[in-house]
């Protein structure tokens, strides 16, 4: 009560909420911990408050780019659950000599050990002088280990940089520097819980 009168707070704001992007550099490891005490992904966080920031997925120690960050448990588990099909976009520079009918068998389906993987998408970005240095831009659907690695390993390219720039409708902003973080907006955050909310 104020002088008397009954004030409504609103706790929508409250309800929102709270997920954090980083654009995740080369090296670090995904994990709260590390026996050889190598830098975690934990270590660039800002402080957690009071419920610890919950990692969504995780990018293997060679693989940089946008990770994401929240306190909310449920809604960690639906951006993770197979089930979603987000679709999470990379920037990939592959080493050798890539055919058409090479990118046709990896939009199809490749099995590996005993698992058929595939990319949603994949188009060239750029060709380097050499001719056997490329950049693709791919999508796959769910976060298996090692997946793109795998999928363009299994026809005798070889990765040697991989960047993940999109998850869902969200993107790694340019101006985001390695191992820094950006706390999203509300809006940003109401779109991504949309997402998963229609997946």
């Amino acid at each position: 009560l104020v002088e008397g009168n009954a004030i409504k707070v609103s706790l929508k704001r409250n309800l929102m909420p709270e997920v954090l992007m980083m654009n995740k550099p080369l090296g670090v490891i995904c994990s709260r911990t590390d026996d050889k005490m190598r830098t975690t992904i934990y270590d660039l966080l800002p402080d957690a408050g009071p419920k610890p920031w919950i990692m969504v997925g995780r990018l293997d120690v060679n693989t940089s780019g946008l990770i994401l960050f929240t306190r909310d448990g449920d809604l960690a588990h639906q951006l993770m659950h197979p089930s979603s099909q987000f679709i999470r976009r990379y920037h990939v520079r592959v080493f050798g000599e890539s055919k058409p009918s090479m990118l046709q068998q990896l939009l199809a389906g490749v099995v590996i050990d005993g698992k058929k993987m595939r990319f949603q998408n994949c188009k060239l970005l750029s060709q380097q002088s050499d001719g056997v240095n490329q950049w693709y831009e791919v999508e796959v659907s769910s976060g298996q280990y090692r997946m793109i690695r795998r999928l363009w390993e299994s026809q005798g390219m070889k990765v040697s940089r991989l960047v993940r720039v999109a998850y869902g409708s969200l993107r790694l902003p340019k101006g985001l520097r390695l191992g820094d973080t950006l706390l999203l907006s509300s809006a940003e955050v109401q779109a991504l819980m949309q997402e998963v909310s229609g997946a």
